[in-house]
């Protein structure tokens, strides 16, 4: 059980979230964020392929700019430490939120669609309106 769930959010949530961060700069990336996921995927994958990982450390991350602080060889570095204070939750939670209304809109017009389909001079809906406001009127 538990080797299924480090596999799920530690390898695949965390490739998902890349692949999200690609998308989304269209490849305009940060090079301290591309570095920081290296060096956390390598540090994951370490126990499971531990001479790919090295491999990869040494010949690949370690000849990058900005990578001197790290440890030579993979084996000598520690583990990822996460702080709670570096953490923006309110970030994430509107992260979680965008993601569930993603779902959530494809979900409704793949529903709706099937439904307009069957009728007569079906035309698909091309495009979606979303307001955002930063403020609410008093009641």
């Amino acid at each position: 059980m538990k080797f299924r769930d480090a596999l799920k959010y530690g390898f695949y949530e965390f490739q998902h979230l890349k692949e999200d961060y690609r998308l989304r700069t269209k490849g305009d990336y940060r090079l301290d964020l591309v570095l920081k996921y290296i060096q956390f995927q390598l540090t994951l994958l370490y126990p499971i392929a531990p001479h790919f990982s090295e491999m990869v450390w040494i010949d690949h991350f370690k000849k990058v700019k900005g990578t001197e602080k790290y440890a030579d060889i993979i084996s000598n570095h520690t583990w990822p430490v996460i702080r709670r204070e570096n953490i923006d939750f309110t970030t994430l939670d509107s992260y979680t939120y965008l993601e569930k209304f993603k779902k959530n809109l494809r979900n409704t017009y793949k529903r709706l669609n099937k439904r307009r389909r069957k009728k007569k001079g079906y035309t698909p809906f091309t495009k979606c309106v979303i307001y955002i406001t930063h403020s609410y009127q008093p009641w």
